[in-house]
């Protein structure tokens, strides 16, 4: 890692993944799984994929169906997610 965890682009900021991932509470190779399942919203430049900070807080208040953060229901959120990207 390069140290630089969020990106300029276009003058808005995104995360990179590794940031992203971090910020989500996930590994970032859960958080690749997501995307390759197009579960979470992101953007794919060259090689490296970014995320807008907002995009993160929608994808979190989708996974916990209420518009406020709740852990338990976020960490079963993301373990399912999981499960379905290993078995495909």
């Amino acid at each position: 890692m390069n140290g630089h965890t969020t990106k300029i682009i276009c003058g808005e900021e995104y995360h990179t993944s590794e940031k992203a991932a971090e910020t989500l509470g996930i590994s970032k190779s859960t958080l690749l799984c997501l995307c390759r399942a197009k579960q979470i919203a992101y953007l794919k430049i060259g090689k490296m994929l970014v995320f807008k900070p907002e995009w993160l807080k929608d994808f979190v208040s989708e996974k916990t169906n209420i518009g406020t953060y709740n852990e338990k229901r976020y960490i079963s959120a993301m373990r399912k997610e999981a499960k379905k990207c290993a078995m495909t």
